[in-house]
């Protein structure tokens, strides 16, 4: 059974990016980008199948 996937223009309504904890602003299309690779990444992992919200927190090393 093939699987109903959510298009991507309607995946990047609520993308936040922070920079130093300082909200990185970001136009439609960067966040429609963003959105549509995380979220194919990680509902691609076991058990995230069906993820509804998803937090990243990098830190960089120096």
């Amino acid at each position: 059974m093939a699987e109903e996937k959510t298009p991507p223009e309607e995946v990047a309504d609520e993308v936040e990016v922070l920079v130093d904890g300082m909200p990185l602003g970001m136009a439609s299309f960067v966040r429609t980008i963003v959105a549509t690779v995380v979220v194919g990444l990680v509902t691609s992992l076991k058990g995230a199948e069906k993820a509804q919200e998803i937090q990243i927190s990098v830190r960089r090393r120096r």
